[in-house]
C-alpha cells in the first residue's frame, strides 16, 4: 500500500515528478536526512557528551541557539551486509492479492511535514523524558 501512494504522489502531476527528479540530481544521496532537512538535520554530532537534553524544536523550527539533530550518512549508519539470495518462488499465493491490484481511491499529496514535525517533537519529549528517569533512579 506504501508503494501504491508513493507511485500515485509521484506519478499523478506530471509537474511534481519533474520537480521531484530535478531536486533529485542535483542533491547527492547519502541517507541522511540532512539531504533534504539541512537546517533541522546534520550529519555531524554538534552537541557534548554529558549535558543535558534540551528541547529543540518548536512548530518544526529549531530553537533559538539549538543544535540540529544528529542524522548520519548510510555508510556511518549501518555496516555493509551480504543479502542472501532471493526466494525462487512465485509471490502470488492467494487470489486475495489482487485485491491490491485495484486503484487507490484515497487523494494522497504527499505531505508528511506537520505530522512528521510532530513526531519529531513527541520523541524529544520521551528521550528527555527517560534521561529524567535515568536521572532520579
Amino acid at each position: 500500500m506504501l508503494g501504491k501512494r508513493l507511485y500515485s504522489v509521484l506519478f499523478h502531476n506530471k509537474d511534481f515528478l519533474r520537480q521531484v527528479v530535478d531536486w533529485a540530481k542535483s542533491h547527492p544521496h547519502t541517507g541522511s536526512r540532512k539531504d533534504y532537512w539541512l537546517y533541522i538535520f546534520n550529519n555531524v554530532k554538534e552537541g557534548l557528551p554529558g549535558f543535558t537534553y534540551p528541547m529543540r524544536l518548536k512548530s518544526c523550527r529549531l530553537r533559538r541557539g539549538a543544535r540540529r539533530f544528529y542524522s548520519p550518512s548510510l555508510e556511518n549508519a549501518w555496516k555493509n551486509v551480504i543479502q542472501p539470495e532471493a526466494e525462487k518462488r512465485d509471490w502470488f499465493e492467494d487470489f486475495k492479492v489482487a485485491d491490491y491490484l485495484v486503484e487507490d481511491t484515497e487523494i494522497t499529496d504527499g505531505e508528511i511535514k506537520n505530522e512528521y514535525c510532530k513526531t519529531l517533537e513527541r520523541l524529544e519529549i520521551a528521550a528527555l523524558a527517560k534521561k529524567t528517569i535515568n536521572f532520579l533512579e
